[in-house]
């Protein structure tokens, strides 16, 4: 999990003591919350640098690292999420070091960034981190974006199940075997929670994403 870094790209002319403030655009990489990151060269820079714009991107945490979820308080659930509304404060509390305004902040995304986009902009708990969205190419309300919490937790214990974890203990040492786990054999085992009728069907070959979770709404 030690992936969380950030990309800031500015204008030559930006800084700290730079007397104009540029505006942001703080962007959230797609790909099912599975793989990608923001160091992706799907997403470079050169456009907005050269339009006098600051580009921030940001990893955040994938697959079950990321959204693996007891239902509980011991493994909640979204921290993909999480990530990234953490990333939004840093950008409020550090850009303007870099010349940057963080009262003109553009969050937008692609794919599940865009979906990741929408979340943010109902979620009050972001709420003064970003003036306006862009969502491409994905919506928090698409079919893919989000599972019931009741399938978020069954999809995570059949994949304890699946790397020796024994599923009958309580969650905090069920946690703590998940957490002993080589993350290879984790990743290789991932698609194993997907439902049957969606490998059948193949409407989706995502397997752990965001849940309905009231501490982001």
């Amino acid at each position: 999990e030690d992936c969380l870094f950030m990309n800031v790209f500015t204008p030559i002319n930006a800084s700290a003591t730079s007397t104009t403030k540029y505006p942001v655009m703080a962007f959230i990489h797609g790909s099912g919350y599975t793989v990608s990151s923001s160091s992706s060269l799907l997403y470079g820079p050169d456009f907005l640098v050269n339009q006098s714009v600051i580009l921030v991107t940001f990893n955040y945490r994938l697959g079950a690292a990321g959204f693996l979820t007891l239902g509980s308080k011991v493994a909640p659930g979204n921290l993909g999420l999480t990530d990234t509304l953490l990333a939004l404060k840093w950008i409020q509390r550090d850009i303007a070091a870099f010349g940057g305004d963080p009262n003109q902040v553009t969050l937008f995304g692609e794919s599940a960034g865009g979906a990741a986009t929408i979340s943010h902009y109902l979620s009050p708990q972001s709420t003064g981190l970003f003036v306006r969205a862009i969502a491409q190419s994905g919506s928090a309300l698409s079919d893919w974006a989000v599972i019931p919490m009741a399938e978020g937790v069954r999809r995570s214990r059949v994949l304890a199940q699946a790397v020796g974890c024994n599923t009958n203990q309580n969650d905090t040492m069920l946690l703590t075997c998940l957490q002993t786990v080589n993350i290879t054999n984790i990743v290789n085992n991932q698609s194993i929670s997907l439902p049957a009728e969606d490998m059948i069907s193949g409407t989706t070959n995502l397997r752990f994403l965001p849940v309905l979770d009231t501490s982001l709404t």
